[in-house]
């Protein structure tokens, strides 16, 4: 089995296709049951956020695992597939690998460096254990750093009123309130900035509602128009799909930064931070590389070993019989058994470790099969070894 990964992201699609392309609650779960279910897929888990939507699924066959993933992701989302197709891409075994270690350490998203992501993409894996859905963190993640950057006042909205006060007390601002949907429009009025990130699949803010908000703000006797010329309205639209209505964007006083702004803007990152944290991935790769690689020869090493010691066992059995009648002690036959036990360890050691180094070279899985041959290993006994790791895997 290797492992696949079929997805589009802000780097190979535009924002609007993103928008269609997203996948959330049920469409998500039903999305990855099917995913599960087709032939070429023996496990699998999706990461879906704003900017991405990723399968990642092991596979024992890469064309037709590419064909079924594609044909779902299409359909799920709606998108027709010479649509999608365009936009997606395609890594396998360990590019695969490599890309989900670069999107977790946030190499691969829009702001480059964003931590926000691995949490993502353990909650993906998390929910795809469990049956698979991925859930929203961006709203309590833009409060978190609003209060970070010194706002003197947070007001939550949401839709559940329990969901509000539960993010409100995660922040850490004394002057942090709770509002209903329904009492949108006033705290609109009451912001400088109104960054909306719902998992709606309609549109949370229109242009009549923030006309109002607008109206509100200009009112005499309102504290924010005291005197002096009132300040943009600042509007982000994190969620996709949209919040914001785009009518929003035309309104006097209102600066609507979409997430294809955020794209065009994104934060700088320094090269030599970025070659850092590829360097610690290419180390983190290579060593996953070489537990796998190792791991593949590792049912003959044991069943090498097992072998080996079935043979001393045997032949010390045999020696005990005849040293025992010349009156040997009990204690001199476990030093005997000790050392001729040590010995061949000794001896094994070198040509099993060396065996494992061999695995991820090329033509690696050689080394394994010579071993098998100069020592007549019972094939039976690898398989048997082979079919126990998975099993006491599960029990763990």
């Amino acid at each position: 089995m290797s492992v696949l990964v079929v997805g589009l992201s802000h780097k190979s699609a535009p924002v609007a296709v993103l928008e269609r392309a997203a996948v959330s609650g049920d469409t998500l779960t039903k999305l990855l049951r099917d995913v599960v279910q087709a032939e070429p897929v023996a496990e699998a888990f999706v990461v879906s956020t704003c900017n991405r939507v990723e399968v990642y699924a092991e596979v024992d066959r890469f064309h037709a695992g590419v064909t079924a993933i594609c044909e779902l992701l299409a359909r799920h989302c709606g998108v027709p597939p010479h649509e999608l197709t365009q936009h997606l891409y395609v890594h396998y075994e360990d590019r695969a690998v490599s890309h989900l270690l670069a999107v977790a350490a946030g190499l691969d998203s829009m702001v480059v460096g964003e931590d926000q992501i691995l949490g993502q993409v353990r909650s993906a894996v998390k929910l795809g254990a469990e049956h698979g859905t991925a859930g929203r963190v961006r709203g309590a993640l833009a409060a978190a750093t609003a209060a970070r950057s010194g706002a003197a006042s947070i007001a939550v909205a949401n839709r559940t009123r329990e969901h509000a006060e539960r993010l409100a007390a995660s922040v850490n601002t004394a002057a942090t309130t709770v509002t209903g949907l329904a009492d949108l429009p006033a705290a609109i009025a009451a912001a400088d900035v109104v960054i909306s990130c719902t998992g709606a699949t309609g549109q949370v803010i229109t242009g009549d509602m923030v006309s109002a908000a607008l109206a509100a703000r200009t009112v005499p006797g309102n504290a924010r128009a005291a005197g002096k010329k009132q300040s943009a309205l600042v509007i982000m639209d994190l969620a996709m799909p949209r919040d914001v209505e785009p009518a929003v964007a035309g309104l006097p006083d209102v600066v609507l930064i979409g997430m294809d702004q955020l794209s065009e803007h994104a934060s700088a990152v320094r090269d030599d931070d970025v070659a850092a944290v590829r360097a610690i991935l290419e180390a983190e790769l290579a060593a996953y590389q070489s537990a796998m690689d190792a791991a593949r020869v590792a049912p003959v090493v044991v069943a090498l070993r097992a072998k080996a010691a079935n043979v001393v066992d045997a032949e010390l059995a045999r020696l005990a019989g005849r040293l025992s009648a010349d009156g040997l002690s009990g204690h001199a036959l476990d030093e005997i058994a000790q050392t001729v036990r040590r010995v061949v360890d000794k001896l094994l050691h070198a040509p099993t470790v060396r065996v494992k180094e061999l695995a991820g070279s090329p033509g690696g899985e050689e080394y394994a099969a010579a071993l098998r041959v100069l020592f007549d290993l019972d094939p039976r006994a690898v398989e048997a070894v082979t079919r126990a790791a998975p099993e006491q895997e599960g029990s763990r």
